[in-house]
């Protein structure tokens, strides 16, 4: 004799649509692969976040030029070299690239030095620079990066994009 137990609950499994684990893991696959295809377009290598990218990380070389300038005492210069397109603090192994697909333009004072075809832009030991303009170009989309020439600081500015306020 087969005892069968009653219960109030009613098989879930019957009553609720949803998806197999199969299912999931398939959904999941076509949606990575996607993704696989898509990112490289929307990746740093191009588009307005490389411009974005670009331009901060050459003010993040300047303001590091700036505070070596005041803890060291002595004047440190940064690189800009519109030829090469390419931006360094002096002597540092560090550089930035500028892609082609961008227009750069430089401003500096004429209180900036000039050397072997770049531009030095220098920070003295009390946070002072010679001052200096640097844009960015890409289409509609661009990135002022300017250095103040009394104060020495560094200001990234973004026009042509959804928000268009100063950042840093």
């Amino acid at each position: 004799m087969t005892l069968k137990r009653q219960s109030n609950f009613v098989n879930v499994q019957a009553t609720l649509p949803g998806f197999s684990l199969l299912e999931m893991v398939a959904v999941m696959t076509i949606v990575a692969l996607i993704a696989l295809v898509v990112a490289p377009r929307y990746s740093a290598n191009g588009g307005p976040q490389a411009l974005k990218s670009t331009a901060f990380e050459i003010a993040g070389l300047l303001r590091q030029s700036r505070i070596a300038a005041i803890r060291s005492g002595q004047s440190k210069s940064f690189s800009l070299s519109v030829s090469e397109r390419r931006a360094w603090p002096a002597g540092a192994d560090t550089s930035v690239i500028i892609p082609d697909e961008f227009t750069l333009r430089h401003e500096a004072s004429s209180r900036c030095d000039r050397h072997a075809g770049a531009t030095l832009i220098v920070f003295q030991p009390d946070g002072k620079s010679c001052g200096s303009v640097i844009t960015l170009e890409m289409g509609a989309l661009s990135a002022i990066i300017s250095t103040n020439w009394l104060t020495g600081a560094t200001r990234v500015d973004f026009t042509g994009f959804a928000e268009s306020r100063p950042l840093l």
